[in-house]
């Protein structure tokens, strides 16, 4: 669909060429489709599967918010699972984390992901550029969790602290109070660096 010519100051803006620019803007929209959503942003949008029966995970699953056995080789292990990180142009498949139950106590998990932000002419823009691999960390103890590294102009860079909840261990068994359950989308505003959970 070829788009109508511009207009300088001052020139009449036909119906014709209006409708014409609607049609456009409408055939380039995004849209849902079969198993697909369509997820909002606040730096854009970006699609995400549709969970079915065939995807080889059952719905009561909980990405980064539920205690799990897994093989690792030929070992069982006991750990946290992981799931999806959407950040940027980037898309990461975040493993189980294996625990040590005979580290007996309480302790604070999170995932920390590095970031960059939109950055043009040296303004700081909405919406993530790209990101770094997400690291599991957990601390003793069940105070705060480490502060966030806001992006700033000119590098863009920042530091995403997402809390994923209280671990405890006791006679080598573990329980987790989950901060969150599901995947996780990070997006970025000026000023404000945040996450959905999908």
């Amino acid at each position: 669909m070829r788009l109508p010519p511009k207009k300088r100051p001052g020139n009449p803006i036909l119906a014709s060429d209006w409708n014409t620019l609607i049609d456009a803007l409408a055939a380039r929209t995004p849209q849902p489709g079969s198993g697909v959503e369509l997820v909002f942003t606040s730096g854009g949008f970006t699609y995400r599967v549709r969970k079915t029966s065939a995807s080889g995970s059952s719905s009561d699953d909980c990405p980064f918010g539920e205690i799990l056995s897994f093989k690792d080789g030929d070992t069982i292990k006991t750990g946290i699972r992981g799931g999806v990180v959407y950040a940027g142009d980037k898309v990461w498949n975040v493993d189980h984390k294996a625990l040590t139950l005979t580290a007996t106590g309480t302790f604070k998990v999170w995932l920390e992901v590095g970031v960059t932000a939109n950055v043009e002419d040296g303004v700081l823009l909405p919406g993530i550029k790209t990101s770094t691999a997400p690291e599991w960390k957990q601390v003793s103890g069940d105070g705060q969790y480490p502060n966030q590294t806001i992006p700033t102009a000119p590098s863009g860079t920042g530091k995403a602290i997402i809390a994923a909840g209280i671990l405890t261990i006791k006679d080598e068994s573990a329980t987790f109070a989950k901060a969150g359950c599901g995947s996780i989308s990070i997006n970025h505003c000026p000023g404000i660096l945040g996450h959905t959970r999908l």
